[in-house]
């Protein structure tokens, strides 16, 4: 078992919709993470700090380390 939700009252609703999009959300972030550090790596800039950030979501979502 990953999660157990309780299925009633509106948090659970909304803790439901929000487990059941996490898949979506993730690739979501990882397309723009990957296009945003591709355009400020072009352009001689480093990540910035929500990139990091980003990054560090997507690590912990997936099992990875940063």
């Amino acid at each position: 078992m990953i999660a157990k939700v309780p299925f009633s009252g509106e948090q659970a609703e909304a803790d439901g919709r929000l487990i059941a999009a996490a898949p979506d959300l993730l690739a979501a972030l990882e397309v723009v993470v990957a296009d945003w550090t591709a355009q400020f790596e072009r352009n001689g800039h480093k990540a910035t700090a929500w990139c990091k950030q980003a990054r560090a979501a997507i690590a912990k979502a997936t099992g990875e380390t940063p």
